[in-house]
């Protein structure tokens, strides 16, 4: 998911830049059971209006497994409603996938449940500007106080500007500053 740019809004014959546009459907996840597909642009979830894809990460967080969403997107141009349900964690096919979070470019993340629940820093580029903070095999556990074991749950915590994020690695936690443009 990221955000609409100008390039993509004209390629989508929107009357506007937002929104939140579908870059991966997984297959058998929820949005592939929705009927979502790759370069749909989501534009309202329920009554609420998503300008950009923090604010679709947003809408959805909160929605409990089995919770029904209904997504407004358009799709080559044409408007488009769909009915989201929302999967348990279990069901949703992220498991060993890797994935990156907008607000930390240059980052793959893997989610790990189980005892230590995070997200585990599988590569970093060396042109990312976290990567002298983070390393690779690092858990990131939490993110300014709430518990991050998804990439959504990540997303929601990150915010521009300093960020508080409390990893592990080798067995020890530690807490780390990272900034946030």
């Amino acid at each position: 998911m990221k955000a609409v740019d100008d390039a993509a809004a004209r390629a989508r014959q929107l009357p506007e830049v937002r929104g939140a546009l579908v870059e991966e459907v997984l297959e058998n996840g929820p949005s592939a059971k929705a009927g979502l597909k790759k370069g749909d642009v989501i534009l309202r979830v329920g009554t609420e209006e998503i300008l950009e894809a923090q604010a679709f990460r947003i809408a959805t967080a909160f929605a409990g497994p089995g919770e029904v969403l209904a997504l407004h997107v358009i799709r080559e141009g044409k408007p488009l409603d769909v009915s989201l349900t929302v999967g348990k964690q279990e069901e949703t096919p992220t498991a060993g996938t890797t994935m990156e979070v907008e607000s930390l470019p240059g980052v793959r993340l893997r989610e790990q449940g189980g005892e230590v629940s995070g997200l585990v820093v599988v590569e970093i580029a060396p042109t990312s500007p976290f990567a002298k903070q983070l390393k690779t095999g690092m858990i990131l556990l939490e993110i300014n106080d709430q518990k991050v074991p998804t990439r959504s749950a990540a997303a929601s915590a990150l915010h521009t500007g300093v960020n508080k994020v409390r990893v592990q690695r080798d067995e020890l936690t530690e807490t780390l500053t990272l900034r946030v443009k």
